[in-house]
């Protein structure tokens, strides 16, 4: 009875999402503007743009940097697929994200211009294009853009290495192979999601050592995958990110991981323990989903808390504090990045509610506060 209801209630939520999927593809639709041959999309909250047509017959396209005055970071969801007449594309530096099937079956597409910090390159963006189908492309089976992984042949198995320079891995690039192991180079830094999806004979992962990111579902379903030693460099782990991976028994987490995802080890009845440092947002996700937390050492301070980056890009708000201080300074600094005075900083969650926030006026220039039991 418990697993009939379980999959309701997950049949439900994945209904909801899809109709909230398609509102958002409607609403991308309903409020799309125009400039030259590019449809687009302002982002209301931070006034950049994506793009989510090409409507052009130039056989070479170079996307502009701006569009209605605005930057362009996101190139969307379909938003060149299936034009057979692009013989090469362009990219602005200022694009972050390609989105799934951007250039699906553009099969005259041969020459690719990314720019050098992609953070996203959604499932089969280049699918079917003339440098997809270029053999001479193709490394091992397995196909390379500049420092981007961006697909694999669907029959890879056995062991693999990602070559040394790869700094992301695309959405879905590994999925549903049969590789038993991959050993993942220290230049890479972000795993994109779906990355290694249902590898159901993945045995073991080598994480690089300078890893930052893996994303929502990036090795959901791995049903052979049983334990996950996370490097030291990493700061954020997806939600779902090893959904169903039924036989993992032990993951260590470091103490840099501040944003670590819902329901990251869903699906995971062998897993028996969470080995990580005592004081940091692992500790606390432990406790919140009841798993056996093995603690491997005291963390430093500054591992104690969580941040959000700022729309700057070199500031930063702290958002969450999971030591047990009664007393504090917070740092100027994390991560190296800069905390902002200007902008309001809630009240740690992990401080007591009996504790307020007193302003120091000699150190304010300096961004210092401290926290006291009253």
């Amino acid at each position: 009875m418990k697993k009939t209801k379980s999959k309701q209630a997950i049949s439900l939520l994945l209904s909801l999402l899809m109709v909230l999927s398609v509102f958002q593809m409607a609403s991308v639709t309903a409020f799309a503007e125009t400039e030259g041959d590019f449809e687009y999309y302002r982002f209301w909250n931070t006034d950049e743009v994506r793009v989510t047509k090409y409507t052009g017959a130039s056989t070479e396209v170079t996307v502009p940097a701006e569009l209605g005055g605005y930057p362009v970071v996101e190139v969307g969801y379909d938003a060149f697929r299936e034009n057979e007449t692009i013989t090469k594309v362009v990219l602005p530096e200022s694009v972050r994200e390609i989105g799934d099937y951007a250039f699906y079956n553009c099969t005259a597409l041969a020459e690719i211009d990314l720019p050098k910090d992609l953070s996203v390159i959604g499932r089969k963006a280049f699918y079917n294009t003339a440098y997809y189908n270029n053999e001479s492309n193709w490394e091992n089976d397995i196909l390379y853009l500049d420092s981007y992984l961006l697909d694999t042949n669907w029959n890879l198995s056995g062991a693999q290495t990602v070559k040394n320079g790869t700094t992301l891995i695309a959405d879905g690039a590994f999925s549903n192979t049969a590789i038993t192991g991959i050993s993942l180079p220290e230049s890479l830094v972000t795993i994109g999601e779906d990355a290694f999806e249902n590898c159901t004979d993945l045995i073991s992962v080598t994480f690089s050592r300078g890893l930052r990111t893996i994303s929502p579902y990036a090795f959901s379903g791995c049903t052979a995958l049983q334990q996950a030693v996370l490097p030291e460099s990493l700061r954020s782990v997806g939600y779902y990110a090893f959904d169903g991976c039924t036989a993992l028994q032990t993951v260590t987490v470091p103490a840099g991981a501040t944003s670590l995802g819902d329901n990251i080890f869903y699906n995971c009845p062998a897993l028996r323990e969470m080995k990580g440092y005592t004081a940091t947002k692992a500790e606390q996700y432990a406790r919140r989903y009841d798993i056996p937390f093995v603690s491997i050492g005291i963390a430093e301070e500054k591992y104690s808390y969580a941040y959000t980056i700022l729309d700057d890009g070199a500031s930063i708000a702290i958002t969450d504090y999971y030591g047990a201080q009664t007393e504090l300074t917070i740092p100027a600094e994390l991560d190296g990045y800069n905390r902002d005075c200007r902008k309001y900083i809630p009240r740690p969650s992990g401080i007591d509610e009996n504790c307020v926030a007193e302003y120091f006026t000699a150190h304010r220039e300096r961004c210092i506060f401290q926290y006291r039991l009253l």
